[in-house]
């Protein structure tokens, strides 16, 4: 994006604004795996990318809104039962 601006003095000058902070992008995924088979979720499994910055973004977190029931398994946080 470019804009021009004109402080009176030194006339008119001519500025582009640079992303600097591009937001990451994420997808929606399906794990499928067997039945008592742990798996171990990375970023790639959760679809982030932050492909508008360089260096890009590095993931913090993820935000689980539902647990399974205890006849489904178990969410584990560090091994430890959440």
């Amino acid at each position: 994006m470019f804009f021009n601006a004109n402080d009176g003095t030194h006339g008119n000058e001519l500025f582009k604004l640079v992303d600097v902070n591009g937001a990451p992008s994420g997808a929606d995924s399906t794990v499928n795996m067997l039945s008592a088979e742990p798996i171990r979720f990375k970023t790639p499994t959760l679809g982030f990318s932050d492909s508008t910055d360089t260096p890009a973004n590095l993931w913090i977190n993820a935000v689980v809104t539902t647990l399974p029931s205890s006849a489904m398994g178990n969410l584990l946080l560090a091994d430890a039962p959440i």
